[in-house]
């Protein structure tokens, strides 16, 4: 390594890695509950329906008949909004996806070039500039910033 850098080991990788297994795992999770959840509601659904049927072919009072209507409404509604739920989190999925792509590509081992840092303007940042943006989130611990700060002084101060 040459004298000018500074190698900053793998915490970032493993952060990184980290930050998609957590993301996954956390997906996963809400994906079971919204598919136990959409199979309670569609029992349900479906309980209500076989009673409505029977009711409907004896001809029984609006008073019993519009209150399980409702409830079949409700029910239908708290399923477009399993099937939102469900949906949005396939494309949190889809977007790690994307994020795992990014990270395959990354080496193990970080490595600061101090020769190149330099300020830079925030219009000339990239990327991460969303919150769902792979690296946003990710920074390195202050062992490392502080290693960073000793090389910049040994470079630029005390040469």
């Amino acid at each position: 390594m040459h004298w000018s850098e500074l190698f900053l080991g793998n915490e970032l990788y493993e952060k990184a890695e980290r930050k998609l297994r957590d993301g996954i795992a956390s997906c996963n999770k809400k994906l079971n509950i919204l598919h136990l959840e959409d199979e309670r509601v569609s029992k349900q659904f479906k309980s209500i329906s076989d009673v409505l049927s029977l009711i409907d072919s004896k001809n029984y009072v609006k008073e019993v008949v519009n209150p399980l209507k409702d409830n079949m409404l409700f029910l239908k509604e708290e399923t477009d909004k399993i099937i939102n739920s469900i949906a949005e989190i396939e494309q949190q999925i889809k977007m790690m996806q994307t994020w795992r792509d990014k990270f395959s590509k990354m080496k193990n081992g970080s490595v600061a070039l101090i020769k190149q840092i330099t300020t830079i303007s925030k219009i000339r940042i990239i990327n991460p500039i969303k919150d769902t943006d792979a690296l946003s989130g990710l920074r390195i611990s202050v062992k490392y910033l502080n290693s960073i700060d000793n090389k910049l002084k040994e470079f630029y101060i005390y040469k």
